[in-house]
């Protein structure tokens, strides 16, 4: 859960930085220390009950809960979910949840509720997720569902927060592209002022060109965009990737640079984020190392453990979960594979072009992270689009970048979604966007 106890007061010491007009304080800043303080808080009645001539209710915001006791005749009853504001006095109370209780002087209602919820967030049978992302915004009330993206909101801070320090600058690539990113994947098509355009699959043209433009350490977190007509549980349409590239490096120097950030980000978790673990029933395990291999070498573990897997083949999910059993590790750094299976603008070993410069994160089972270093030199960069099928014209403002002094260069990308979803062990990847689109989903 956030955390709001560290908010320092105004220079006038009366109010926390947290403060507006509506609501001095969150409820996770309010403890026993408060005892007969005056303060106004806001959220939403998340129960009630009456007795006799007084009555009680429990008041949610985003940070906690606090009982409020209503030693008045109300004009109506308070409708669960309703917005309110309560202006009291901070009692002890061994016998309220907490030990504290704030006892009611006034109460405004700030928003109605008119009709009835779909569901309510403590209601003890879970709606169906479809229900759920129906009613996204109500979803957003449970407690599960905010510890979910409590922990997304921990890991794309502390990805930010990681390369902040390794001396990277943030940039804002372009979403609506003339032309494919990268072989394979369908793009969604635009009319753009009677021209044809795309939604971006890749922010990977953009964050080259910046690196070659002299912008050494770049990051991103951006959406992209894949028009697959996918059904299962692992994928989505518009993806969240965190994207760096850093110019004057191999493979090996963002190999350095991923381990750090992704150990970082999942310290981070350790750090913060224990609350949310034991709201979602999960166990967390920080990694004590990730272990890097080569395709090869694991290709070769598989075949030892009855795997039929073939050389130059890509591993599907079955067996990304058994390499990290096989390794003894929730995490796994995978290099070197066949150039055959990676995108174009991967770096083949001069010594054996059939293998590339390329790698990726396997995390819980699952491919959460890619990259690879890039080609620098015009000619081969050609050569490897004519070779996949395509245009190199179509290319043209990408490729001549690489005829103006371009340097080696490499750099990854995190799916933040897939990450989410692995970190929390969630079953299908939407529970882990906040408004997710697939094939059959344009709104909320």
């Amino acid at each position: 859960m956030q955390d709001h106890s560290q908010e320092e007061p105004d220079p006038a010491g009366k109010k926390l930085a947290t403060s507006t007009s509506l609501k001095e304080r969150y409820l996770a800043e309010i403890g026993e220390k408060d005892d007969g303080k005056t303060v106004t808080v806001a959220g939403w009645v998340h129960a009630f009950r009456e007795m006799g001539a007084l009555a009680f209710a429990i008041l949610r915001d985003g940070s906690g809960k606090i009982q409020v006791k209503i030693p008045f005749k109300l004009e109506e009853r308070l409708e669960r979910e309703s917005a309110i504001q309560v202006r009291g006095k901070i009692k002890k109370d061994s016998r309220a949840p907490n030990g504290i209780e704030l006892e009611a002087e006034s109460i405004t209602v700030l928003g109605k509720v008119y009709q009835t919820p779909a569901f309510y967030p403590d209601q003890k049978n879970e709606p169906g997720l479809n229900v759920r992302l129906d009613n996204r915004s109500l979803d957003f009330r449970r407690e599960k569902t905010r510890a979910v993206f409590n922990i997304r909101a921990s890991l794309e801070t502390g990805f930010r927060e990681a390369l902040l320090r390794l001396g990277f600058e943030e940039i804002n690539p372009a979403c609506i592209v003339p032309t494919a990113t990268e072989g394979g994947a369908q793009l969604f098509k635009l009319d753009y002022f009677d021209k044809p355009a795309f939604l971006g699959q890749s922010p990977q043209f953009y964050k080259q060109l910046a690196v070659i433009g002299g912008m050494e350490r770049v990051f991103m977190t951006t959406p992209v965009f894949r028009a697959e007509k996918h059904e299962g549980p692992f994928h989505i349409n518009e993806i969240h990737q965190m994207d760096i590239e850093m110019a004057f490096a191999t493979n090996d120097d963002a190999i350095a640079i991923l381990s750090r950030v992704f150990t970082s980000m999942l310290a981070r978790l350790k750090e913060k984020n224990g609350a949310d673990f034991r709201v979602l029933g999960k166990e967390f395990v920080l990694p004590a190392q990730i272990p890097v291999r080569t395709y090869t070498e694991l290709v070769e573990m598989l075949s030892a453990s009855g795997d039929k897997i073939r050389f130059g083949h890509d591993f599907s999910k079955e067996q990304e979960a058994k390499m990290c059993e096989l390794v003894k590790s929730e995490a796994l750094i995978v290099k070197d594979y066949p150039t055959s299976v990676r995108a174009f603008y991967s770096m083949p070993y001069e010594d054996n072009p059939k293998l590339c410069k390329s790698y990726d994160i396997i995390y819980r089972g699952m491919e959460i992270c890619s990259g690879a270093q890039r080609i620098h030199t015009p000619d081969l960069l050609e050569k490897q689009i004519a070779a996949r099928g395509m245009n190199p014209a179509y290319f043209k403002s990408y490729t001549d970048a690489f005829r103006l002094g371009a340097p080696p260069h490499a750099g990854w990308s995190i799916g933040l979604d897939r990450l989410t979803m692995a970190v929390c062990g969630l079953e299908n990847v939407r529970e882990a966007i906040m408004f997710p689109r697939d094939k059959h989903r344009m709104s909320p």
